[in-house]
């Protein structure tokens, strides 16, 4: 099917100019390697409740190490521990966090000379009831995971900040750059389907309960929902568009986004309408590592899968994109790029 192109002459030349700001911002990248300094940020506001705290990109990890929130640390543990780089379920990971965080405790209080036994016998009667193991292999277990612990979390290199751990590498990531030149789809706009509309309608909703200070606890089920469905309809729309390798990724990453913008508490009230550079800054370089936990390549796929999701809206009738916006993101992409290099190859 051949694809339908938009021809104007407005058009080509703002592709022109995007395409000049993507070499300028290469060779931006490229300085940014070749200095190995993290570019940046503009970070003239904060949230209240961690006003204090750097970005998770700003942290400062000793050599060879990485700042993950307590979070992340426990399932990364967790797969250390238990030998997996993935579980079957959330309520496996779950649980074996669970069991992780006894062992955790246990393994401090063990390297400080003072070991915990109640939380010891705590994991030996689970190890032995719901997995069958026997002594010699539930000694042996601890033992490996006291150890593990005590090696990738060593607690004199910890740093002071709540909510932070750092964990030694392991293993070799290459993250590779999200490549644009795939993404060919007919830029023609589509006809807004029902549910194109009512995701219009939601979002319209949502926006006013943030104008009018409406208490979020009276719309957070509302806001579940329609999260939901608005990332539902994005997929359609990119299927529509003959994007459907990219449906999948680009979905997953728009509930954090959403969550970010409508649940997260910001110093000043935001809607996706009105997303100033600094919190998007924000999403990128600190929400996003701190709270998504996913393979380091996913990472990736979420700044053109929210570029996207703006095309999305603009042709919903929700906004119109600002040139400046786009280029905006194209940048924090670049620099995204940048620090996940730093952070896992």
């Amino acid at each position: 099917m051949t694809k339908k192109k938009k021809t104007s002459g407005v058009n080509r030349e703002k592709k022109k100019a995007r395409a000049a700001q993507k070499r300028k911002q290469k060779k931006r990248g490229e300085r940014s390697q070749q200095s190995n300094i993290l570019p940046a940020f503009s970070r003239p506001m904060f949230s209240e409740n961690h006003s204090e705290r750097p970005y998770l990109a700003e942290m400062d990890a000793p050599d060879g190490f990485i700042a993950l929130s307590v979070y992340q640390s426990m399932i990364r543990y967790a797969e250390l521990v238990w030998d997996k780089n993935h579980f079957d379920t959330r309520e496996e990971l779950q649980r074996r966090i669970s069991i992780g965080m006894r062992l955790w405790n246990y393994s401090i209080s063990a390297g400080e000379g003072i070991p915990e036994e109640h939380l010891y016998a705590e994991v030996a009667e689970i190890l032995k009831k719901d997995y069958g193991m026997q002594e010699k292999e539930i000694m042996s277990f601890i033992d490996s995971a006291v150890g593990k612990q005590l090696y990738y979390f060593p607690q004199d290199i910890q740093p002071e900040i709540a909510g932070i751990m750092y964990m030694r590498k392991f293993g070799v990531t290459t993250i590779l750059e999200f490549n644009h030149d795939l993404l060919d789809y007919d830029e023609n706009p589509l006809e807004p389907t029902p549910d194109d509309i009512k995701v219009l309608e939601n979002l319209l909703i949502l926006d006013n309960n943030v104008r009018t200070h409406r208490n979020y606890s009276l719309w957070k089920d509302e806001f579940e929902k329609i999260r939901v469905d608005c990332a539902l309809a994005y997929g359609e729309w990119l299927l529509r568009k003959e994007l459907n390798e990219y449906a999948g990724p680009f979905v997953n990453a728009i509930p954090p986004f959403l969550d970010y913008v409508y649940s997260y508490p910001h110093q000043w009230e935001t809607t996706l309408n009105d997303l100033i550079p600094e919190y998007m800054e924000e999403f990128f370089f600190d929400y996003l590592l701190m709270r998504v936990d996913v393979k380091p390549q996913i990472y990736v796929d979420y700044a053109p899968a929210i570029e996207f999701f703006y095309y999305y809206l603009e042709e919903i009738g929700y906004m119109e994109i600002n040139d400046c916006f786009i280029d905006d993101l194209d940048d924090l992409e670049e620099k995204f790029l940048f620090l996940l290099r730093q952070r896992y190859e």
